[in-house]
């Protein structure tokens, strides 16, 4: 018995001591100021571009490429070419470009084709776009990365689309959502109960999103310590199966991770919302409805599939246990990484994180200790009980 009682605590600590800090390079973004105005039946697009993205090409032949390369559409159809000209400035560190389009003035349904400039991996071009329609507040967007076409005035319908492609690929891919069902169904509950920690789990959510998300995002360095600690809780909450936790921390602990996990959807939705023109509402109404449905979708395939392997004749304990040192060995690993690129800005030194990293370690497997003696005890004492 005290053998299998030690097992987990040693698997947790083998799990917990083998992160590594990896280092990160600083990316160096070449930045394309741009405006675009509606004049009536006119299009006024102008733009100041770094002169390293046009090469050693005469100014006006790399200003002609500049346009060839934004390709301005309305309604998916090409524009004529436009009334151009072209500015160097006196240091030769950027050109000032001006493009005149001829448009229809009763439709919408401008697009642009942003970035199209080839640079290094490591160079970046962010274009940073003010859109003025002829009625209305200006939009402002800004994309960085690769080439990508971007619609500055969306019909309902092209918003709705985009922001379920948002969501969903949101859902795959950020934050610790994953590992914390994991850790929420890993351990044989009735359906009820897991559905209610599931549910828990996504009011949090629902709370960050709506938070930081629909009023205008958090800032990088927020983001990012957010992201730091949702990390750690999901240490906390593989822990907590180890020790058999009691059903209102791990509920507790489950709207409290929902919360920062919150953050980094609505900072998703915060950086696409640009991308909604005048339906910002409906995008995020349409990008909380997908998170929540899919957050119930992958909860209840983990549901089951734990619920199949107990069918199966998996050993409950010894499986949660197995599975919670993995699961923490990750959430360690996402620490390390979030805490080193943390360092990398200059917000905290590596070696703190290292060391906080170790802390919770040794705290965790302290608690781990302390719940099995308990446990230990109390079988103990009810042995001596039944033979009285």
């Amino acid at each position: 018995m005290i053998r299998f009682g030690l097992r987990w605590p040693i698997l947790a600590g083998c799990a917990l001591l083998s992160a590594v800090v990896s280092a990160h390079e600083v990316p160096v973004e070449q930045r394309i100021d741009m405006s675009m105005q509606r004049q009536g039946d006119r299009l006024v697009v102008r733009m100041r571009v770094p002169a390293a993205l046009l090469g050693d090409a005469p100014i006006q032949i790399a200003a002609a490429d500049a346009a060839r390369n934004l390709d301005v559409r309305q309604n998916d159809a090409p524009l004529p070419a436009p009334a151009l000209s072209a500015v160097t400035g006196t240091n030769r560190v950027w050109t000032d470009i001006e493009l005149t389009y001829r448009i229809d003035a009763n439709a919408n349904g401008i697009s642009a084709r942003l970035n199209g400039f080839r640079t290094p991996p490591m160079q970046p071009v962010r274009t940073t776009v003010t859109y003025q329609p002829m009625n209305g507040r200006a939009q402002l967007l800004s994309v960085v990365g690769p080439a990508m076409r971007v619609h500055f005035d969306p019909g309902t319908f092209d918003a709705v689309l985009e922001f379920l492609a948002q969501a969903l690929r949101a859902v795959l891919t950020v934050g610790d959502h994953l590992l914390l069902l994991a850790c929420l169904l890993m351990p044989m509950r009735s359906a009820r109960d897991a559905a209610r920690l599931l549910g828990a789990f996504v009011v949090g959510q629902a709370i960050g999103m709506a938070t930081f998300g629909l009023p205008a995002g958090t800032t990088p360095l927020f983001t990012q310590v957010a992201s730091l600690v949702a990390a750690s809780a999901v240490v906390v909450a593989a822990v907590q199966n180890m020790v058999g936790a009691r059903y209102l921390l791990v509920a507790a602990l489950s709207v409290g991770v929902g919360v920062l996990n919150g953050v980094a959807f609505g900072d998703v939705f915060a950086a696409g919302r640009q991308f909604a023109g005048a339906h910002q509402a409906i995008a995020f109404s349409v990008f909380l409805a997908v998170v929540v449905a899919g957050e119930f979708w992958i909860g209840a395939v983990m549901w089951a599939a734990r619920a199949w392997l107990d069918r199966r004749g998996a050993p409950p304990w010894t499986f949660t246990i197995v599975a919670s040192a993995f699961v923490a060995h990750s959430a360690i690993h996402e620490v390390l990484d979030r805490g080193q690129a943390l360092a990398a800005e200059g917000a905290v030194a590596v070696d703190i994180v290292f060391w906080i990293t170790m802390a919770w370690a040794i705290v965790m497997l302290g608690v781990a200790l302390a719940e099995w003696l308990r446990q230990q005890g109390r079988a103990g004492t009810a042995a001596r009980s039944t033979l009285r």
